[in-house]
């Protein structure tokens, strides 16, 4: 693709990302809020003064994985790696599970299957579905050789019978691709303890749903972990990762806490280096394992009026929801409901520094015995 034409793209998501903070600022900054909790417990060591570049860089990266599928010289940019011809040329008659993040320019993979005539059925979210269901048939149609529309499928990974679709699939000779760090969560119907299991995830741990791995183990396929990574410009580079084969291990229980936690490790590699591609960052609270919240100590805060305070953006976000005003505790996602002189005085105390005088003595003392105001 041409420089001038990538611009245009660039532009483009720029566009969209101000008009999001123009006309939808509250979403924005709910969101804002949202994924620096997620920093803050899952990357401890990332600043808190990087939190808001990398949200946009998210903001960024989702709509230029949106944007460049549409455009098929964007595969003369993509690069793989850890994977050969001859890999790509047996997935045609012996399927494997390609297990794939919300990372990077994510979509690439399904082009380089379609343009590859490799066969393999896409599974997405209910929500995917019922708004991209036409365009992705016909982004594979535009991608696939020879326009071999019958070695594509889509599966609806909420509906009743997705694994015995995704099953069938792969007896069908398909291989299948599945992004396993999905926006749903906890609040899910498909979220539950008996499809999900905890594994150690970054500098905590998450709810990880265990499907692919068990579908792997009943289907007796080879996982093959993947990530996108955008490098610059219209150049991507796809690692593909060592394949997690189920018939090394009889013990199907064994083997999905293995290949479920070793699926996190492998993205976690790359989430260390730029966590700003990684989309799911934007749904990370939803299958967050977050900490219990300890009681605050009682003690009292002597109200000096020479001293001056501010709010504790490191620890606590501030947004609107639904007309509420909510105050967020990061380190366990925990949102309580504030008043709106309150909310008013919080995101002034953002901005500037305060006095312990501008609240009355019982208040300051709650917010300082919180947390939510420290000295300056």
């Amino acid at each position: 693709m041409n420089n001038d034409k990538y611009a245009c793209i660039v532009t483009q998501a720029k566009k969209e990302i101000d008009l999001l903070i123009k006309h939808s600022n509250e979403l924005y900054k709910r969101q804002a809020a949202i994924v620096s909790a997620s920093l803050t417990n899952y990357f401890p060591s990332v600043s808190s003064h990087d939190h808001t570049a990398l949200f946009e860089k998210i903001l960024f990266m989702q709509r230029i994985s949106f944007l460049e599928q549409f455009q098929a010289s964007i595969l003369n940019g993509v690069t793989l790696s850890g994977i050969t011809s001859s890999d790509l040329f047996q997935l045609k008659t012996k399927p494997a599970i390609l297990c794939t993040f919300h990372y990077g320019s994510y979509r690439l993979i399904n082009m380089v299957l379609a343009t590859h005539a490799i066969p393999f059925a896409l599974v997405v979210s209910s929500s995917v579905l019922a708004k991209q269901r036409e365009g992705i048939q016909k982004l594979y149609t535009t991608y696939a050789a020879n326009n071999a529309q019958t070695t594509f499928k889509i599966i609806d990974a909420e509906s009743p019978t997705s694994a015995l679709q995704m099953l069938r699939a792969i007896k069908q000779g398909y291989s299948l691709v599945v992004y396993i760090d999905g926006n749903t969560g906890a609040g899910d119907p498909t979220f539950s303890s008996s499809n999900c299991l905890t594994i150690p995830f970054l500098a905590k741990a998450i709810k990880a749903r265990k499907g692919v791995a068990t579908l792997s183990h009943i289907a007796n396929v080879p996982i093959l972990p993947l990530v996108s990574v955008w490098k610059h410009a219209g150049k991507s580079v796809l690692y593909f990762g060592v394949r997690i084969e189920p018939a090394h291990c009889k013990d199907r229980e064994n083997y999905v806490q293995r290949a479920t936690t070793t699926l996190f490790s492998f993205i976690a590699t790359y989430l260390h280096q730029d966590p700003g591609q990684w989309e799911s960052l934007l749904y990370l609270h939803k299958f967050a394992v977050a900490e219990p919240v300890l009681p605050f100590s009682l003690r009292k805060v002597d109200c000096n009026p020479n001293e001056f305070f501010r709010f504790n953006s490191r620890d606590f976000g501030l947004f609107m929801l639904e007309n509420n005003y909510i105050l967020l505790m990061k380190k366990n996602y925990m949102s309580f409901m504030i008043p709106p002189a309150l909310y008013a005085f919080l995101q002034q105390s953002d901005q500037q520094i305060v006095t312990a005088t501008e609240l009355n003595p019982a208040q300051f003392n709650d917010l300082m015995m919180a947390g939510v105001l420290i000295n300056t």
